[in-house]
């Protein structure tokens, strides 16, 4: 029934037999509100869809039949913020579920490997590489283990799909050396993708097609430029280069090429594109079809086309932003009324909103006038140098004071004691940064703690500083590290409406037994004497989920043994080929080193970071914590 209602797109009648077979059991109330999710993104309803996706995923700790419809449902909240480029929010929702999922084991590859992917693309939106690396990471050694246990056809297509998704994202960043290793990550999959698909030519063509595109991009921007030729006419004769889809895809290799005249010629045939398919110029489709026709026929020298197609954006303009004003509006009457707060949050909503749309106004409004008013700008420019210099000066004065308030906040000094040896720094990539340190002394405890927020900048020091502040409270209260990990995380996720979380390792040694008892939320491993800490428990980070069930680990005794805490701008570190430092790195420079003092642990490795860079610039804060714990006959 389900699937014919489907077939004839009978949407209100797909709502009836939901509600039917939840009552008679045929259906679970989960996969009941799942359907009906599915039924209201069809009708583009996202504050209705979103409504019930969310029913699903607010069962924190889902049975093990359950999280397979967790995560569907889940990935599917996540994609509608994403559709609505509310990124913050879909990893607001992804996040959790991922985490919540594989600390209870037994969750779905695919929906898992979704998850990752759609975390990756949020983080790359919002302009973090990083994260967005660490996720793209996850998404491929998950599809790969997946494919290790199922070699059937459809696996080989989602490690292959995972392959060419961050290929092309890669891409669109120009971080054409990353992308050429997954091109030729999707390509060692090929062969047997081909054979396992060999029925369906289709998908084999429309694949290897592809890989051969995202070759020929990464080798273009690699300055390659023989190989990315070859690989260009090999994505030419493929059936899918013919297509629309395939047509409207040639320009992201013929922009790089600078043969601006054939990706012009590409785009001439978008309004037949959009008539023949149904599609209206939503923003984003004027984003990533028409601004995109404009700039190939301005490269191109053809003044009058790009003229028309100015004149045809201010035309669509009006009638996609009335459609996106229509659907934020609706989502949030549904919201709103939920929650019995109308007017007090929907109007800081529609200030939000309308922040968004003059800035994508006035981006709009710039392309279009750049015939008209080339020159004024010109002049203007001259003028606005000089004031944004005389501005940037004052900001840099500002920051630099912020600098010297952020580094008060955490230690200079470290307990003068017997049988302890504790030592850290913290260097900021910028003027202010992320990453924090502390440590309370109660009688013969050591309380101690090494984090890095999200994000960098201004932002992400006003959060340490709230992260510092609440350790040192907490610590002193005499909590264990996973209890301050607890109340820490629900005060975090208080008022976070910009996202930011903090990896925190959290640790208390007794300086009596040596027993050392912590909580990692997130963190890198610790370093001990050369190897790294073999946890059972990452856990998630700091601000994202109230109420998260954090677990905390015991080593029964550190005393004569070095532990590292660090950031990940030390393994992170890189040079100006962009190659990293490295685990394997770090521990070998972890090895012997028990005749050094802690603070000479720390300057060793800064001098080792230091020439490893080779005059790189710091690509993120660094803070490094050395401790040691050694026996004393009498201790105080």
């Amino acid at each position: 029934m389900i699937r014919t209602a489907w077939l004839a797109k009978d949407y209100p009648h797909l709502l009836v037999i939901a509600d039917s077979l939840q009552q008679t059991g045929d259906l679970s109330p989960q996969l009941a509100d799942i359907l009906r999710g599915d039924v209201y993104l069809h009708l583009s309803d996202f504050a209705k869809s979103k409504e019930y996706y969310r029913r699903v995923t607010a069962d924190h700790k889902p049975q093990a039949a359950d999280i397979r419809l967790y995560q569907e449902a889940g990935y599917k909240l996540a994609s509608v913020n994403y559709l609505q480029s509310n990124f913050e929010g879909a990893l607001r929702e992804a996040m959790p579920v991922l985490a919540n999922v594989d600390s209870l084991g037994g969750g779905n590859e695919y929906w898992g490997v979704s998850l990752d992917m759609l975390m990756a693309r949020c983080n790359n939106y919002l302009g973090r590489p990083r994260e967005a690396e660490v996720d793209c990471d996850r998404a491929y050694q998950r599809a790969m283990q997946w494919l290790d246990r199922d070699s059937s056809n459809i696996v080989l297509q989602r490690a292959v799909s995972v392959c060419n998704d961050i290929s092309s994202m890669e891409i669109n960043e120009h971080r054409y050396g990353e992308a050429m290793v997954w091109v030729n990550r999707a390509d060692s999959l090929s062969p047997a993708f081909a054979e396992a698909w060999k029925e369906n030519t289709d998908i084999v063509d429309n694949t290897l097609a592809l890989i051969a595109l995202h070759r020929a991009c990464a080798a273009q921007g690699l300055g390659q430029e023989a190989d990315a030729e070859r690989a260009y006419q090999a994505f030419c004769a493929s059936n899918y280069a013919k297509t629309d889809n395939g047509i409207l895809t040639r320009p992201e290799f013929l922009n790089l090429a600078r043969r601006y005249a054939e990706a012009a010629d590409c785009y001439a045939g978008v309004d037949r594109f959009m008539r023949q398919y149904g599609f209206d110029y939503s923003l984003e489709r004027i984003g990533n079809l028409l601004i995109p026709k404009l700039r190939a026929n301005l490269q191109a020298g053809r003044k009058d086309t790009a003229l028309y197609v100015a004149g045809q954006i201010t035309e669509v303009y009006d009638s996609a932003l009335t459609r996106y004003k229509r659907s934020a509006a609706a989502e949030l009457a549904t919201v709103y009324d939920v929650q019995g707060k109308e007017r007090q949050i929907a109007q800081q909503q529609n200030d939000l909103l309308r922040q968004r749309l003059w800035a994508i106004a006035i981006v709009l409004a710039l392309v279009v006038s750049f015939f008209f008013m080339y020159d004024v700008y010109r002049r203007r420019a001259r003028k606005r140098l000089a004031a944004e210099q005389a501005a940037r000066e004052r900001i840099e004065s500002e920051l630099r004071i912020a600098r010297n308030i952020q580094m008060s906040m955490v230690p200079g000094y470290f307990p003068d004691r017997e049988g302890l040896d504790l030592y850290a720094e913290m260097s900021p990539a910028k003027e202010v940064g992320g990453d924090l340190y502390g440590y309370v002394m109660a009688g013969d405890q050591l309380y101690f703690c090494v984090g890095d927020v999200s994000g960098k900048g201004v932002p992400a020091s006003l959060f340490m500083a709230q992260a510092a502040r609440l350790f040192h409270t907490l610590a002193k209260e005499g909590m264990t590290p996973t209890e301050i990990a607890f109340r820490m995380n629900n005060e975090l996720v208080e008022n976070n409406d910009s996202n930011m979380f903090v990896t925190m390792f959290i640790g208390q040694a007794d300086l009596r037994t040596g027993q050392l008892s912590y909580c990692n939320c997130g963190h890198n491993q610790p370093v001990v004497d050369g190897e790294f800490i073999e946890m059972e428990f990452a856990n998630m980070p700091l601000g994202l989920w109230e109420d998260f069930n954090f677990q905390g680990e015991t080593v029964e005794d550190i005393r004569g043994r070095q532990l590292l805490v660090y950031t990940d701008g030390l393994n992170e570190a890189e040079n100006p080929a962009r190659e990293r430092l490295g685990d394997d790195e770090v521990l070998q420079l972890m090895k012997h080193k028990a005749s050094l003092s802690s603070r000479q642990v720390v300057d060793m490795l800064n001098e080792a970071v230091e020439k490893f860079r080779d005059g790189a610039e710091p690509s993120d804060d660094l803070t490094l914590m050395c401790l040691r714990v050694d026996a004393v006959t009498n201790p105080e």
